[in-house]
């Protein structure tokens, strides 16, 4: 039989009352989609309220000025290599295989071994 002898190949095995063994696959609404963005955007302010408000309160204690805080994010973004307003994420190598281990990751998906140290608190956010 050959690539093109479609019509000859043996169907498909499954249900014989026409219907399909899989669960049917149904893409999410719009309003699904809209209330998923919804909680993002919701999300994102509180998490700027929260880094206003802790600013806020901080800076005056500190003796902090909208410099420092400017200079502390240009030293963090450059940590990459490239000022591109992201924050890096490196993996770290495991401490049994040397695979690398994702940030956020507690244990190595290679060897299982837990890592004696611990994750940079931010990147699980």
């Amino acid at each position: 039989m050959g690539l093109w002898d479609l019509d000859r190949m043996p169907a498909p095995m499954g249900p014989t009352d026409g219907r399909s063994s899989l669960p049917p696959v149904t893409a999410p609404s719009f309003g699904e989609h809209r209330d998923e963005q919804w909680r993002r955007e919701d999300r994102f302010e509180r998490l700027l309220l929260l880094s206003e408000a802790m600013w806020e309160l901080a800076a005056p204690l500190l003796a902090l000025t909208d410099d420092h805080l400017g200079a502390k994010m240009a030293e963090i973004d450059g940590r990459s290599g490239a000022v591109d307003g992201h924050r890096s994420r490196s993996a770290r190598p495991c401490e049994s295989c040397s695979a690398a281990v994702p940030p956020g990751r507690a244990a190595c998906m290679f060897c299982g071994l837990t890592q004696s140290a611990s994750p940079d608190p931010f990147d699980v956010v």
